[in-house]
């Protein structure tokens, strides 16, 4: 259930985009908005990112998912990457479990940015986050 809202978010903002940049910025927006509901989520002591080892996985070179940090520039240079290539993010969309992996850096950038943290840290327990997302994506 929790990859079905990922899974939702990449065919309605990805899958048919042939503009990354334009995919990106709609995501992003949206999830600015929903982001602006949670002001609880500001001025804690750092953003865990929950079941993001997918995006680790495809989107950076590999490494251990359970306490690995990603700067706020670091997502930020590889959304760069990918929004500025028509061709590169054709062939992004290609790659096993793009679907999953590419929401996912856009929710850790995103919210990172909104809530005000310099970082995210990983961890590998799971929880049923996306779900959220996809609640938010079936409203009218």
């Amino acid at each position: 259930m929790f990859n079905q809202g990922y899974r939702l978010a990449y065919e309605t903002f990805f899958a048919h985009a042939d503009d990354p940049e334009t995919a990106s910025l709609a995501f992003r927006d949206w999830l600015k908005q929903e982001a602006s509901k949670a002001p609880f989520m500001k001025g804690k002591q750092k953003l865990v990112g929950l079941e993001f080892g997918e995006m680790a996985e495809v989107l950076f070179p590999p490494g251990q998912v359970e306490g690995r940090v990603f700067t706020l520039e670091q997502l930020k240079r590889k959304l760069h990457q990918i929004m500025t290539s028509k061709k590169g993010f054709k062939a992004l969309k290609k790659k096993k479990i793009i679907d999953r992996a590419l929401p996912r850096l856009l929710v850790a950038a995103t919210l990172t940015e909104e809530f005000g943290y310099s970082q995210i840290e990983l961890t590998e327990r799971e929880l049923g986050a996306g779900l959220i997302i996809e609640a938010g994506m079936k409203k009218p």
